[in-house]
């Protein structure tokens, strides 16, 4: 984890403090914690303290939930439906 959560985080953020970039977000994870028993999640924060390090004015976000190609959310609800007779949604579906 190190590497993908540390290391390539504090390199970008090295280049962009290097190459004057006016803005840089990193998005982090709202697991991030240095006291966590998830190495995954110690080494989210520790790339989040290297980020701010190297380019003190970057913006982290830490979302709790991600949405894209392979989420687990959105997969769910897609694989639910082409199994169950039933999909729960919010409000009947008429807010999405």
């Amino acid at each position: 984890f190190k590497e993908t959560n540390v290391d390539i985080p504090k390199t970008i953020a090295e280049l962009c403090t290097e190459m004057q970039v006016d803005n840089l977000i990193h998005v982090s994870s709202i697991n991030a914690s240095p006291d966590s028993k998830s190495v995954w999640s110690q080494t989210k924060y520790e790339g989040e303290m290297a980020v701010k390090e190297a380019y003190p004015w970057a913006t982290i976000i830490r979302p709790s939930q991600m949405f894209g190609i392979e989420d687990r959310l959105l997969n769910w609800f897609a694989n639910a439906a082409t199994r169950l007779p039933v999909v729960p949604l919010i409000d009947g579906g008429h807010a999405l």
